[in-house]
């Protein structure tokens, strides 16, 4: 295997990296999910899912493509990988893949309204967050060092 540079593009993610970290990012996915589900024309939307809204089973609602559902919920999905700001929403949505209703297809539509107006949206890697995760560690170190020298059993859970 030979190196061919920085890395730029992989699997769908767009990657940049700076003297100031990483930043990922979907955004030519995002794109291209508004292209194929024909919603370039339309508003954008605030929040992923409205707080007053309750996705259930809604018996008597009427019945959706059940393919271009489970499409779209697919496709936010692979979205999730770089936008932790959509799961919630997106698994929400999942849970009605079965038989869906205009109700499921008109939140998912609106995560997609969402997307539409946070493309540029992705994680953010600081060198900050490099020093504070090296930090944890020596601080977990020292709690676990001096532990061990007062034969005392406490266990350190810590974030990295």
């Amino acid at each position: 295997m030979s190196m061919v540079g920085e890395l730029n593009y992989f699997l769908g993610l767009q990657i940049t990296q700076s003297s100031a970290g990483i930043f990922i990012s979907q955004s030519t996915y995002a794109k291209n999910l508004i292209k194929r589900f024909d919603m370039q024309t339309c508003k954008t939307a605030y929040t992923p899912m409205s707080k007053a809204s309750k996705l259930l089973k809604d018996e008597g609602g009427q019945a959706v493509d059940q393919k271009l559902n489970r499409s779209m919920i697919g496709s936010l999905l692979y979205l999730t990988a770089s936008r932790p700001d959509l799961c919630h929403s997106v698994c929400l949505c999942a849970r009605y893949q079965a038989n869906p209703k205009v109700l499921h297809m008109n939140a998912v539509k609106r995560i997609i309204k969402y997307v539409k107006g946070t493309i540029e949206y992705g994680l953010s890697y600081t060198i900050l967050m490099r020093i504070l995760q090296a930090t944890v560690m020596q601080i977990g170190q020292a709690v676990l060092m001096t532990n061990v020298a007062h034969q005392e059993d406490v266990s350190f859970w810590g974030i990295i």
